[in-house]
């Protein structure tokens, strides 16, 4: 038995005719069913035996799949995600400032290990703790355990206020349902 499908010579994200042929004859779908098939803008694939239902239905998802905005729209929203996790990346390196003192501290990976090790033994700490600014020029001394914890309370609201603000940009994109749509959301960080 044999289906046709119209298809386009070329599908998004680069993909051909020829890495279609690959995927049907050696990949899933031809390893599943036998299918062979000649290409040209009507993919015609020939079984030994007609096709159930199901079967049918999924070598039609599979095929749409390679021309479905659908694909595109997952391959723009990809791209947006990866834009906003590099701007949040731009903004942790901007630091915190610390609670009142306006003072900008380091959000770095070796900076929050020091906060989390320094709220770990505030209580058996000696006093002063000189704690440098992010760019070393200026910095802030702690004189209790209470200076300790408002140090780390400001650097996790700091970080979670971050990543938060980028998951609410994340969640405008992907309740987009076009890819204008998605492109249109505007990162106001």
């Amino acid at each position: 038995m044999t289906y046709e499908y119209d298809i386009p010579t070329t599908f998004p994200g680069g993909l051909n005719l020829e890495t279609l042929n690959a995927d049907l004859v050696g990949g899933s779908i031809g390893s599943l069913y036998g299918g062979s098939w000649t290409s040209g803008a009507t993919l015609s694939v020939e079984f030994t035996q007609a096709l159930t239902a199901p079967q049918a239905a999924t070598l039609q998802a599979a095929i749409d799949a390679q021309n479905n905005p659908t694909s595109l729209l997952l391959a723009a929203r990809e791209l947006r995600f990866g834009e906003i996790d590099s701007k949040t990346d731009e903004i942790f390196a901007t630091g915190f400032e610390y609670p009142g003192s306006g003072v900008r501290l380091s959000l770095s990976s070796e900076a929050q290990s020091r906060m989390i090790g320094l709220m770990i033994v505030r209580d058996s700490a000696t006093y002063p703790i000189r704690w440098n600014a992010l760019d070393d020029a200026l910095f802030i001394d702690l004189l209790s355990a209470n200076d300790v914890i408002t140090l780390f309370g400001g650097g996790a609201a700091a970080l979670r206020s971050y990543v938060d603000g980028g998951t609410a940009i994340k969640n405008e994109i992907r309740n987009a349902l076009t890819v204008d749509a998605v492109m249109a959301v505007v990162d106001p960080r």
